[in-house]
């Protein structure tokens, strides 16, 4: 393999200006503002129907019919639930 040689002196600075205004062609925004503006008003409609968007009094009716005795039932299987039962006795006498 050839040993790669790098520019020396005042050559470094060029490259650096080289490499920053490539940088700011990738990032700068030449499109015209007319197709994106169409898009963002589509996309903010799906928002509004996503249920991130609802009202706090919709999630407040929601926790007050929650049923949380639902959410701490435990389902086992027959033998699992065997062996909890047996390690609950032994640390519980």
């Amino acid at each position: 393999m050839a040993p790669h040689s790098q520019p020396v002196g005042s050559d470094d600075k060029e490259n650096l200006t080289d490499a920053s205004s490539d940088l700011t062609e990738i990032f700068s925004d030449n499109s015209s503002d007319s197709d994106e503006d169409e898009d963002e008003d589509e996309s903010n409609d799906d928002i509004s129907n996503d249920e991130g968007q609802l009202p706090p009094e919709h999630f407040l009716a929601q926790a007050e019919s929650l049923n949380i005795s639902q959410l701490q039932q435990k389902r086992y299987s027959d033998t699992t639930q065997e062996r909890l039962d047996e390690t609950y006795m032994y640390w519980n006498r």
